[in-house]
């Protein structure tokens, strides 16, 4: 497991990816990517692989990537980074990012994200963060009710025009 990071209730650990949970973890990336290109096919595409061994080494490496385990079973995955804000006019601060977050469709309703979130609250704070950040798209609106359930805020919102 991950130091600093509870043992979660209702049987959900978050911890540390190990190089065997490849194939669930992508399997759970395809799910949320597959709503990605649903909504925006002019952004997204469906690669071969979203986690080639080189990527998702590459992630083991960094610790970005966790794993909630329920009974032994990847029940969901998390991937993170730390972003150190800094610059004229700003407050220098710490944010936890949260990338990418997925709970398996089967296990949705269980507690399983919300745990997740709590335990990366945690790691966040053990980081150093003030703040733990994340995104979705406005038609993702089951996540949006979710996140704000558990008390995120929205902080901005970004507008685009294409030409």
């Amino acid at each position: 497991g991950q130091e600093g990071i509870p043992q979660g209730g209702a049987g959900v650990m978050l911890e540390s990816a190990r190089p065997e949970d490849r194939e669930a973890v992508e399997a759970l990336a395809r799910q949320v990517h597959r709503l990605h290109v649903a909504w925006r096919p002019d952004l997204y595409v469906m690669p071969e692989e979203l986690y080639p061994a080189c990527l998702y080494n590459q992630a083991l490496e960094q610790k970005s990537l966790f794993v909630a385990r329920l009974e032994g079973l990847v029940a969901g995955y998390l991937r993170v980074r730390r972003l150190d804000v800094e610059g004229n006019g700003l407050v220098p601060r710490r944010e936890l990012v949260v990338e990418e977050l997925c709970v398996r469709e089967d296990l949705r309703g269980q507690g399983i994200g919300t745990r997740m979130l709590q335990e990366a609250a945690v790691l966040a704070k053990a980081f150093g963060c003030t703040s733990l950040r994340l995104g979705a798209y406005p038609q993702n609106e089951e996540a949006l009710a979710f996140y704000q359930k558990l008390g995120f805020t929205v902080r901005s919102v970004t507008l685009e025009q294409n030409l």
